[in-house]
């Protein structure tokens, strides 16, 4: 995404950040900060997966913001 154009890359990355900050579990007090499995294969793999892949996306967010 990065390399097509940096408009699309900040876009892409501004959406996506907004989305996963939204769908963040900020209630459950065990789970506060994590984010919960809703895909089939997130739910096939539990949070820990749901939360790993969340976090590495907001990563290449970061690195948008820096270049």
């Amino acid at each position: 995404m990065y390399k097509l154009e940096k408009t699309y890359s900040k876009q892409w990355s501004k959406n996506i950040k907004d989305i996963l900050v939204a769908q963040q579990d900020k209630k459950d007090a065990c789970n506060k900060g994590s984010w919960s499995p809703t895909e089939f294969q997130s739910k096939k793999n539990g949070r820990v997966y749901s939360t790993s892949l969340a976090i590495m996306t907001l990563e290449i967010y970061n690195y948008n913001l820096i270049k």
